[in-house]
């Protein structure tokens, strides 16, 4: 439905970081580690992929507003406690199922409490004045499988699986939050395409539907994600891993 593309990319840049937020209290590296913990606790509780993207943006977007605060001092032990409770507020939003509140505080090894983790939940609420939702990669799938005419592929659950996957890989590190869900989008499934040699794409011709997003930022997300990607699929063996089995939320 065009409408409703149309709507979603105008509301990208409301709901976009506004740029990096690193300092004392969380660094880029203490993100990125708790980024994937969180990832872990979505595929062990098997809730919908949009919930770590929106988790993970809300979290962004609270940190970055929390850093630039008078009135608030980032502190390091707050960190896990805010990724916990943004995973609860993205479960109520974007799953039928909410993530259970005990469950949540046992993953931490009860370095929270379950008062804490709902003292949070209003907190984060007030922080970003209880607008937690916010446009992700995925939501643009169906609409671009409709494109691609994927949907009766022979390959279609393997595209859909590895393009889970590398969004869910570029919400684990920082750089990518910055891009917008649709660009992130589209080079995902182009690059998932690639990988699976599945179909021949003309990518200007698809880029008249995204007027935003010009060839060259595509190119070069693109090469971002394949050396990320790379990155994450050699274990300290230099052995090759599935990433995509390891990430699946279905």
């Amino acid at each position: 439905d065009e409408l409703a593309l149309k709507s979603m990319i105008n509301l990208e840049e409301y709901y976009s970081v506004a740029g990096c937020y690193f300092n004392d209290a969380i660094s880029s590296e203490m993100r990125e580690m708790l980024s994937v913990w969180m990832l872990e606790i979505c595929e062990a509780e098997n809730v919908l992929n949009e919930v770590f993207y929106t988790a993970m943006n809300m979290f962004d977007r609270l940190i970055y507003s929390l850093a630039k605060s008078t009135s608030f001092k980032l502190d390091k032990s707050y960190i896990q406690l805010f990724g916990t409770c943004c995973m609860l507020l993205a479960s109520k939003i974007r799953s039928n199922v909410q993530l259970d509140t005990q469950r949540l505080v046992q993953y931490t090894d009860n370095s929270i409490s379950l008062q804490e983790l709902l003292h949070c939940e209003l907190f984060i609420l007030e922080k970003l004045k209880w607008d937690t939702n916010c446009v992700a990669p995925n939501d643009y799938f169906e609409y671009l499988s409709h494109q691609f005419n994927l949907c009766q592929h022979a390959q279609a659950a393997e595209i859909k699986k590895h393009f889970y996957a590398l969004t869910a890989l570029c919400s684990t590190d920082f750089k990518f939050s910055l891009y917008p869900p649709s660009t992130i989008a589209l080079s995902c499934l182009l690059t998932a395409l690639s990988n699976l040699k599945a179909v021949e794409i003309d990518l200007h011709n698809l880029l008249n539907q995204f007027a935003h997003i010009d060839y060259e930022r595509i190119r070069l997300l693109r090469e971002q994600i394949e050396a990320a990607f790379l990155s994450k699929s050699i274990d300290n063996q230099d052995q090759k891993v599935k990433f995509e089995d390891d990430y699946d939320f279905d």
